[in-house]
């Protein structure tokens, strides 16, 4: 038998029917906490430290860095009395998936309920807060795909800054503010 047959034969059968055909050699577990959201401060969202587990520090984020000169991009904008409709890409991170090749360094304990007495171990595989890339690749789907995509479809004129997953569309007419960013939402829903 072939060497990838005799790993898949000790792979999890959920792993296998991936196309995964290796033992997980080496993983991580990283603390989970929570942070209440800025303009929500009775909503928590969990964050995970990939720096203690040295993840971020493994990881080239060379081709995912990028400026971000979003309040000098609105203050302009605002000094010239325009308007401004701001929007939040709900789950942001979590709505893109991470390659099953980082999964094994996705762990974390946690307890199920608040009645647990048992941690449990969890695993991500969509894209989480904590991970270094994750606002350099947001970026790079959102900004540079979706965006970009619904300008070519004339869905979206008017200027648009983001700041990593919070928008403002800007506009010299309020109603037309509002009606582009409505129908933004329904081309991308």
């Amino acid at each position: 038998t072939s060497a990838s047959s005799k790993a898949a034969a000790t792979c999890p059968p959920a792993l296998t029917t991936l196309g995964v055909d290796a033992v997980i050699v080496s993983s991580a577990i990283f603390p989970l906490s929570a942070t209440p959201k800025p303009l929500e401060p009775n909503e928590l969202r969990p964050t995970d430290d990939h720096t203690r587990t040295g993840f971020n520090a493994a990881c080239n984020l060379d081709f995912l860095r990028h400026s971000l000169d979003t309040y000098n991009e609105i203050a302009w904008f605002l000094r010239q009395d325009y308007f401004m409709r701001v929007s939040d890409v709900d789950a942001a991170f979590p709505m893109l998936p991470l390659h099953p090749d980082l999964w094994a360094f996705m762990m974390f304990r946690f307890f199920p309920s608040t009645t647990s007495a048992t941690q449990h171990l969890f695993m991500h595989v969509t894209g989480d807060f904590g991970t270094a890339g994750m606002p350099g690749c947001f970026k790079i789907f959102f900004v540079d795909v979706v965006v970009n995509m619904a300008r070519s479809f004339m869905v979206l004129t008017l200027p648009m800054p983001v700041f990593v997953d919070d928008v403002g569309l800007i506009g010299p007419n309020c109603d037309e503010v509002d009606n582009e960013m409505s129908a933004f939402h329904a081309w991308a829903t």
